[in-house]
């Protein structure tokens, strides 16, 4: 089941299926059709987390799902349909159909599974519906209100096994058109795309969990190259296998509450199992996890004093205690714990990460942490804690590859609802290096500005960027990386950044007009932070900004006049030096006015 919880009362009940999937298995065989099953299952299970559902539960080949409202299971449904068609423009045969059947009304929650009526009726309109179309019965038709308009009655039905006919109605698509033209939502995750290495370790780790002997995976990179969109993957295929998973976050804060993920853990798995299965788990290290959570002892009146003890005392003593704990839960329902954003974590959150990581080697226990690992040399306690749990606890180090080309072009597809173009494909590419977040936001940006398509919905050509032109969120994140450095530091980066993605030592100190040590100290610091690398010493260039958009953010923080005083000094430095090709020195005489 989903982490998501199950709405109460009145809900609506959401079943999809995957049609003639037997047919499906014996004429592409049971390799590719495996392939083409995760495709739609993960379409699905996105459609129904950005609508807020509970995902009950998935059978091989469709899922189950529960919607405190109508309005929005009716929203996932047409969102799974309009992902299906894309899923066919991008290449995924026509005769590979999926039907959905919706119902509300009570349900009965066992253990996180729905039964009754209300169940049984909505598993029977899906058998009813259209392959590739959406059936609703009457009961939702009735709680829509004005919306209800919408659907288009079909009639009365008799349903097996339900005595009384119901009335059934279709809920319309929008036209290929439409949805081909304006693309995925914002608030609709693109489709995972490549890192498919990647998801093998994670899905051959999970699978070894479920089976006793679980460890511990550090996905390391930096911002934007989707290390929490490959957790959420791994949570997926974990609730697929029967896991149960909880998340925490470390906080960014000067002084980050001890145990903060564990706390996460701790609250989320208070709220979703039974009061008695938790004391169960809990057992006599419930002292222990009540200094934790403090709530447990209002919960649980029968939960021992915690003893008196000397800190470092109290620190064994809770880490032991948290283990166990630990331990017996997971040993009831093999688990997931994740701890996102490592960068950020404080020391006993790192202990209590070692701790655990030892003892789920022995247990079908698998944690999964994040970290930005452009943020290790900046003093934080995961800088001297990440040696020890690679060397000594035996984590698997998982670093997400940048996208290639072609899944640059993947993503622009599924996000504009048709066929990138090689120009706009290349340039993104140029500018992103692959980075995913980075792509998204560079496509968002373009497309609010006018820049991707014309009034008829068409692609434009001649795509172009601005040399300051960065989209807010990218520069909200690489705005962190640069204030690691120093502001005088800063500033001489800058001026790096007015002479191209590539530069010469020798070009910026006739740039920047900065004593030569103070400039090595600013690279150096710059290179610890992985803004730039050093070149290989046989090549042209010295320097190199690991992503165009860190250069554009430095560009945009200078004023125009200052921009023009740098071209202006890079010119004169080119001109003595006879360092650079004649288009390069036209270009910052005119950008120098």
């Amino acid at each position: 089941m989903s982490t998501q919880e199950i709405p109460e009362g009145t809900v609506t009940v959401l079943f999809t299926d995957l049609v003639e999937s037997t047919q499906l298995n014996q004429s592409l065989g049971d390799d590719a059709a495996r392939q083409i099953g995760r495709q739609v299952e993960e379409l699905a299970r996105q459609a129904v987390a950005s609508n807020r559902g509970a995902l009950i539960k998935e059978m091989g080949d469709g899922l189950m799902a529960a919607f405190s409202s109508a309005r929005r299971a009716i929203a996932a449904a047409r969102e799974m349909q309009v992902q299906m068609r894309q899923l066919h423009r991008n290449g995924l045969d026509a005769t590979v159909q999926m039907r959905i059947g919706l119902h509300t009304g009570e349900v009965i929650d066992e253990d996180g599974d729905l039964h009754g009526e209300t169940v049984i009726i909505a598993k029977r309109v899906e058998g009813l519906a259209p392959p590739g179309g959406i059936l609703a019965s009457e009961t939702v038709h009735g709680v829509l209100g004005t919306a209800r308009n919408e659907l288009v009655d079909q009639g009365a039905a008799q349903l097996k096994g339900i005595a009384a006919d119901w009335r059934l109605y279709l809920v319309p698509l929008p036209t290929e058109e439409d949805d081909a033209e304006s693309g995925l939502a914002d608030t609709v995750p693109t489709p995972y795309i490549g890192r498919t290495a990647e998801r093998e370790t994670l899905r051959t780790m999970l699978e070894s969990a479920v089976g006793g002997h679980g460890g511990l995976v550090l996905i390391g990179g930096p911002p934007g190259q989707g290390k929490s969109r490959l957790t959420r993957e791994a949570a997926a295929m974990a609730e697929r296998l029967g896991m149960v998973v909880y998340t925490g976050n470390c906080l960014d804060m000067e002084s980050p509450p001890p145990y903060q993920p564990a706390i996460d853990h701790l609250e989320q798995a208070a709220r979703s199992a039974s009061p008695e299965g938790f004391r169960s788990a809990l057992g006599v290290n419930a002292p222990e996890v009540a200094k934790l959570l403090p709530s447990l002892r209002q919960r649980y009146d029968d939960i021992a004093p915690s003893p008196d003890l000397m800190p470092e005392q109290e620190r064994r003593y809770m880490l032991h205690g948290i283990g166990e704990f630990i331990e017996r839960a997971a040993n009831n329902r093999p688990m997931v714990l994740t701890y996102e954003d490592l960068h950020w974590a404080d020391e006993s959150t790192l202990l209590l990460l070692r701790h655990l990581g030892g003892r789920a080697k022995e247990l079908p226990l698998l944690i999964i942490g994040t970290f930005r690992d452009d943020e290790l040399e900046s003093g934080r306690p995961l800088t001297t804690a990440i040696g020890p749990l690679f060397r000594d606890v035996g984590a698997v180090d998982l670093r997400p590859r940048p996208m290639t080309v072609d899944e640059v072009h993947s993503m622009l597809t599924a996000r504009a609802g048709s066929d990138a173009p090689p120009e706009l494909v290349d340039l993104v590419y140029s500018e992103t290096q692959g980075n995913p977040f980075f792509t998204e936001e560079l496509f968002r940006h373009l497309r609010d500005n006018g820049r991707l398509f014309d009034d008829e919905g068409r692609w434009r050509s001649g795509f172009e960027i601005g040399d300051t032109e960065v989209p807010q969120g990218v520069r909200l994140i690489l705005d962190r990386r640069l204030d690691l450095l120093g502001p005088d530091h800063r500033k001489m980066l800058a001026s790096a950044a007015v002479i191209g993605r590539t530069f010469t030592f020798n070009t910026l100190a006739a740039a920047s007009n900065a004593d030569e040590d103070d400039l090595f100290d600013a690279l150096e610091a710059a290179e610890r932070s992985h803004l730039i690398e050093e070149l290989p010493a046989d090549h042209p260039a010295d320097y190199l900004f690991v992503q165009e958009q860190i250069r554009q953010t430095l560009v945009g923080e200078l004023s125009l006049a200052r921009r023009q005083r740098v071209h202006l000094r890079i010119a004169d430095a080119m001109e003595q030096t006879g360092s650079r090709a004649a288009v390069e020195l036209a270009h910052h005489l005119v950008s120098a006015g």
